[in-house]
């Protein structure tokens, strides 16, 4: 379970703009429980998921430095020390990223959170030198899991010596899992899918990286934000927490049962109550607190669970990422309307009739 306030708001994913301390100083004021140390992939190749990611394992490997392609990101094969153009911007924009959050949140004493794209989402859009992607073969993959061995370690001596009194959360994105073991990942030509992972080694390369960010005395979140995410195999790789799009989630029977086992199990949900997608629809509401309190309503009664017995295993957060066109009055709203959600979700208190008192005078 997630060292983490009852309740606590928190971001997934990415921020619009390319001024990473003007979105910083938003998160600080908005999200002061749980901020998150912003990803703005607006600024080019190399401070998106995949660059960033590459970034960090080129950092202590040099075999998984990468350039950057028409359809993406693939590694150069070169062997020695020298790390390309692409890969060195990419450790550049981390770099100010980290300078951001010392600046701000050097002496902030509760969690913190940053992105970085699990195995089987890198496996599934990095490409090896040949072309292929690195999911084709396995052994790539085993190579891949074990670079971040040594590379997430460094990358928490880095966050703890600057933000020494935080909790450093790592959050993985694997938006992917699904498509991995259903066999739904495209090949480069798009003329077929390549073969379906066994969930058993999906299950295990998560958690070896898992087990890998615990030694270096993080916690970790797994984010799928997926319509129909294969819970089961997140939670039993051992993560802290899940983060789960409740806005998009589908709204089968098996989904809830596994929810409901998640929360028995002691693993924090982070709750995605807000839909970003599109961006017209949170930028022209007034006011989104009443129907996103609802969407996680709805769920935990489905699910069988007293939202008040579980508040304290429970964060809050948009659905996903913000869009790159948002406006930061917008990405304001949420954050805030977020926070007033917390506020909620903190006092609330049974009713007579076993439902809770939510919606209350004000919302």
């Amino acid at each position: 379970m997630l060292s983490i306030e009852a309740a606590s708001a928190t971001a997934i994913g990415s921020f619009p703009g390319t001024d990473v301390r003007e979105i910083a100083r938003i998160i600080a004021g908005e999200l002061p429980d749980f901020p998150v140390i912003p990803e703005l992939p607006k600024r080019g190749p190399g401070a998106d998921m995949i660059g960033r990611t590459v970034g960090i394992l080129a950092g202590t490997a040099a075999e998984w430095a990468a350039e950057t392609t028409p359809t993406g990101w693939r590694l150069s094969g070169n062997t020695t020390t020298a790390l390309t153009a692409a890969t060195r911007k990419a450790q550049s924009f981390l770099s100010e990223d980290l300078d951001t959050a010392e600046e701000i949140w050097s002496s902030f004493e509760g969690p913190i959170k940053i992105a970085m794209a699990g195995p089987w989402a890198l496996a599934s859009c990095l490409e090896l030198p040949n072309g292929n992607l690195v999911i084709s073969d396995l052994g790539a993959v085993r190579d891949l899991v074990q670079a971040y061995d040594e590379s997430a370690t460094a990358l928490m001596g880095q966050l703890q010596r600057r933000l020494p009194n935080a909790q450093i959360v790592v959050q993985l994105d694997e938006p992917t899992a699904h498509s991995v073991v259903t066999g739904q990942i495209p090949t480069q030509s798009g003329l077929a899918n390549h073969s379906a992972v066994d969930s058993e080694d999906v299950r295990l390369a998560l958690s070896k990286v898992i087990t890998t960010l615990h030694r270096a005395d993080a916690q970790v979140v797994v984010h799928n934000c997926d319509t129909r995410p294969p819970i089961d195999l997140l939670l039993h790789s051992k993560p802290d927490g899940i983060a789960l799009d409740f806005t998009v989630l589908a709204d089968e029977p098996r989904f809830d049962e596994t929810i409901g086992r998640m929360i028995d199990s002691g693993c924090t949900l982070i709750a995605g109550i807000v839909d970003v997608r599109p961006t017209s629809y949170y930028e022209r509401r007034q006011s989104i607190v009443n129907e996103s309190i609802n969407i996680l309503l709805a769920r935990m009664s489905r699910i069988g669970f007293p939202i008040e017995e579980i508040v304290d295993r429970l964060a809050i957060s948009p659905g996903c990422g913000f869009s790159a066109d948002a406006s930061l009055e917008g990405v304001k709203k949420v954050l805030a309307q977020l926070h007033e959600c917390t506020r909620i979700l903190r006092g609330i208190e049974p009713a007579e009739d076993g439902h809770e008192n939510l919606l209350t005078e004000g919302l």
